[in-house]
């Protein structure tokens, strides 16, 4: 009207134009859907691939529209040019307007309505998987393991997991929901990510050394001879910054000082005795990635089963408890995750500051690597960390993930075994050797040494060993219990239990430990043992009896 034009304002006119945006809009989403639901089964995974496939839904669904429209007499037939024409002057307007809103501004608007639309698609969702902190079992926090520990025959597993986000509905980027991370499924496999020129030659120059850690060596030696930190924190940047740009954020690098800043000025600052301590063995050199994600959360693995499914939110806060909440790492607001990263310098000087001289120091390894070299590292009270150049399986999410979340992983049990017991990586490291040597092959053992590896970071065995025994042996006992209880006893599997116990305990007496600060630890492990072989025989009993 402004410009000249006659306006009808009635409610006959404004009934029609209300009709005919219900039409072209409706119209639009359902082909949208169709499309988002075309893009997911195709495999494509490339950002081209993706604008195609909305460009041309958007465009299909306009198309739809206009017949719509032309069927219900709210728009007059005309030739196929002239829809044609109208079609794609209304797509750039989309297009323009779309831009135009988020340059204006109107961004920070979309994202809060995008998080109250995630909490009501939330509160209304049957399989919403709900992290606790108080779980069935002592086990607390996402049940992982090191990235480093089994072989490679997991890798043809079906059922590929997922990497989820919780925003609804879903952002024009590529949400994470969209990507399958299987070792060998028919989904799309994760993104590659493509280097720049000098980050290739950084690599060529790292790799070696990542490759030629001397796990036989002494610790004073492995340290001496382990990879430079600053290269390796070059690459986990580009390899953060990559997985930000997949999921829509962006990346800034602050101080050290930055893990002590409010989210919001309704927080005060954090206890700055640990980062002090910190800043004062790297002389200052730290830094802090910090990550902003338009989503709620994004969690990697499957929803369906427990320990199995890690959220970004949920792992940087088990590692603020594991810092004594002196610093702070990650924070929702506004349906936006931000998370902070410390450095490889910082995060070990950190770990030094808040458990003394007893902490596991890292050493950065070549991706995974096998969980013997795993337990001669943790003898000698040092953790791997492993780097890699592309999208690498992780054994329990059954599945391969970022790079960037690899590094996350390690780091995270990094942390976590550095509040365990030193006499305890020790007893596990030497009886894990022993075991494998002397005990007769079987899933009983093989079970056993992947927990020896593992030591559970959230399990509450750092004063009572008989807790990290039930932690190493408890899931095979409870299956037979399990097989007892139903009258569905698979005998051969029964007998073997026995036959290990009996090995464990003989090898336990045949081989006292070295060190005398061990003995404590070597003792629960002989007492322990023989109270499953009590429990055994007393269940055998029962069975003979039945």
């Amino acid at each position: 009207q402004a410009l000249g034009a006659e306006v009808e304002w009635n409610a006959s006119a404004l009934g029609r134009d209300l009709a005919s945006s219900y039409l072209v809009l409706g119209a639009m989403k359902a082909v949208g859907g169709l499309g988002a639901t075309a893009y997911r089964r195709s495999g494509a995974v490339s950002g081209f691939s993706r604008h195609l496939f909305g460009q041309s839904a958007l465009f299909g669904g306009i198309l739809l529209g206009h017949r719509l429209e032309v069927l219900t007499g709210i728009r007059p037939s005309g030739d196929a040019g002239g829809t044609l024409v109208d079609s794609l002057a209304l797509l750039l307007q989309f297009n323009i307007a779309g831009r135009l809103s988020r340059r204006l501004g109107c961004e920070a608007f979309s994202n809060w309505e995008n998080y109250l639309d995630s909490q009501a698609a939330t509160l209304g969702s049957s399989q919403v998987f709900f992290p606790s902190r108080v779980p069935e079992t002592p086990m607390f926090g996402p049940a992982f393991a090191m990235a480093g520990i089994g072989d490679r025959d997991h890798l043809n597993s079906s059922s590929p997991p997922q990497v989820i986000s919780t925003t609804f509905p879903p952002s024009s980027w590529p949400a994470y929901e969209s990507y399958y991370y299987p070792p060998g499924g028919n989904g799309p496999r994760p993104p590659g990510i493509r280097y720049q020129p000098e980050v290739r030659r950084l690599w060529e120059t790292l790799e070696p050394v990542l490759r030629e850690v001397p796990f036989e060596a002494t610790a004073e030696e492995i340290l001496r001879r382990r990879a430079d930190f600053e290269s390796a924190d070059l690459l986990w940047l580009e390899q953060i910054r990559d997985f930000s740009e997949l999921v829509g954020g962006h990346v800034e690098v602050y101080g050290p000082d930055r893990l002590l800043e409010p989210w919001t000025s309704q927080f005060l600052k954090p206890r700055a005795d640990l980062l002090a301590g910190a800043m004062a063995i790297t002389e200052g050199k730290g830094r802090v990635y910090e990550i902003s994600l338009p989503y709620a959360d994004a969690r990697f693995g499957r929803p369906t089963e427990k320990g199995q499914y890690a959220g970004l939110q949920h792992i940087l806060s088990e590692l603020e408890t594991s810092f004594g909440d002196q610093v702070l790492l990650a924070n929702v607001q506004q349906g936006r995750l931000r998370v902070r990263f410390p450095n490889f310098p910082l995060w070990e000087a950190l770990l030094m500051a808040r458990f003394g001289n007893q902490v596991h120091r890292l050493v950065l390894v070549d991706g995974e690597i096998p969980r013997d070299d795993v337990m001669r590292l943790r003898g000698k009270l040092l953790a791997p960390v492993g780097l890699s150049r592309q999208p690498l399986f992780v054994g329990e999410m059954k599945g391969r993930v970022h790079p960037f979340f690899f590094v996350l992983h390690d780091l995270f049990h990094a942390t976590n075994v550095c509040m365990l017991p030193p006499q305890l990586s020790r007893t596990s490291h030497r009886l894990y050797f022993i075991a494998k040597r002397e005990l007769p092959a079987s899933d009983i053992k093989e079970e056993h040494l992947n927990r020896l590896a593992d030591m559970d970071p959230g399990s509450d065995f750092r004063g009572n060993p008989g807790i990290f025994v039930d932690f190493s042996l408890r899931p095979f006992w409870d299956g037979i219990r399990r097989d007892v209880l139903s009258e569905d006893v698979a005998w051969r599997r029964f007998q073997r239990f026995p036959k290990f116990l009996n090995a464990y305990d003989k090898m336990l007496n045949s081989h006292p430990p070295e060190n005398p600060e061990d003995s404590h630890w070597h003792e629960a492990f002989r007492l322990r043992v023989q109270d499953y072989k009590n429990d055994f025989s007393n269940l055998l009993r029962r069975v003979l009896r039945n």
